[in-house]
């Protein structure tokens, strides 16, 4: 199914189809100008006219400058597939931008919040997303590196590997244990929809 087939899907709405045409239209302008050379440097290229475009609007709050209230995944969908249609790495620096400050978003507090999430929305800071680690891929209920409290800061003990955006990143989200948690544990998640 084409993406413009499933646009039409009742559980899309009027905003996911004008922000799903508008991406297409600035992705066809603008990404075939952007560097393609240095992957770095072609990342950050694409970072920032993401965020000049306000296209990274859409993975923060609207209280921090976002499109919506909360966190939307289908619009995270339509930019996800319409710009890996385009260019993998536009695709790649829209979903760490995600990725790196979906955490701070969701969990993390007022001050985090205030600092990170306009950066990232504007395309002017560069989120990491460290998760992996050597004996453990990207399996969370193997991770080995531990986070302790330590005064005012955590203390983190442990090995991460393929970092997203490492060495390019102004910050990283670091998953590490902070204790044990029953296996199996889940949480229900609710997600508000319009209905056409």
């Amino acid at each position: 199914m084409a993406l413009e087939d499933t646009l039409r899907l009742p559980f899309f709405d009027e905003d996911h189809r004008r922000f799903a045409d508008a991406l297409a239209r600035w992705a066809d302008a603008k990404l075939p100008g952007l560097p393609h050379d240095d992957v770095d440097a072609a990342c950050r290229a694409r970072v920032a006219a993401l965020g000049e475009a306000g296209l990274l609007k859409a993975v923060v709050p609207a209280e921090y400058g976002g499109l919506y209230p909360t966190l939307d995944v289908r619009t995270l969908c339509i930019a996800r597939e319409t710009l890996a249609f385009r260019d993998g790495l536009a695709d790649f620096a829209f979903a760490m931008q995600g990725l790196g400050t979906g955490s701070i978003s969701l969990f993390g507090s007022g001050n985090l919040k205030r600092y990170y999430l306009p950066r990232v929305r504007d395309g002017k800071s560069i989120a990491a997303f460290a998760l992996s680690e050597p004996d453990a891929g990207s399996d969370v209920a193997a991770l080995a590196m531990t986070a302790t409290p330590d005064g005012n800061m955590v203390s983190l003990n442990g090995e991460k590997t393929w970092i997203s955006n490492g060495g390019i990143a102004d910050h990283y989200v670091v998953f590490a244990r902070t204790g044990e948690a029953p296996r199996g544990f889940r949480r229900s998640w609710s997600m508000p929809m319009r209905l056409a």
